[in-house]
């Protein structure tokens, strides 16, 4: 009895410090194309689901970090199906951008949804391709 307070309160206490030590994702990279890429050097974790609709309710989670090279900015990442069902595949995403400069759009291409056989394919499905145009309009 004594063990399950001490895991309610641990749990409690993680999920009060959660907001503290973590943050939001600069990038949707694995599921919405922009052109913003996770600064150089940052590690992101997450994770996420599709709910409602026709679609069964699923559980994803994955990685992305980005870097830079002279004025381009790169992103890369992996993620994979958890739940419900079987597990996987692994898929990868890649983007580049370049940022054209100071209150400017940035221009980026990029690909979603790679997965390294055609058996893993078959299940994750074919690759995204996608290009955008994004401008911080300072507003909002």
């Amino acid at each position: 009895m004594l063990t399950s307070r001490f895991r309610l309160l641990g749990s409690f206490l993680l999920l009060a410090a959660l907001p503290l030590i973590s943050s939001a994702t600069p990038s949707g990279l694995n599921n919405i194309p922009t052109s913003d890429t996770t600064p150089q050097g940052t590690v992101v974790l997450q994770a996420f689901s599709t709910v409602g609709g026709e679609a069964p309710n699923d559980f994803n989670v994955g990685f992305k970090t980005g870097f830079e090279f002279a004025v381009l900015r790169f992103e890369i990442g992996v993620d994979s199906h958890i739940y419900p069902g079987k597990g996987g595949p692994l898929v990868g995403q890649a983007k580049i951008a370049y940022p054209i400069g100071n209150h400017l759009p940035t221009i980026a291409a990029g690909v979603a949804n790679v997965a390294a056989t055609e058996r893993y394919r078959e299940r994750s499905g074919e690759p995204f391709y996608y290009g955008v145009v994004t401008e911080d309009l300072g507003i909002f």
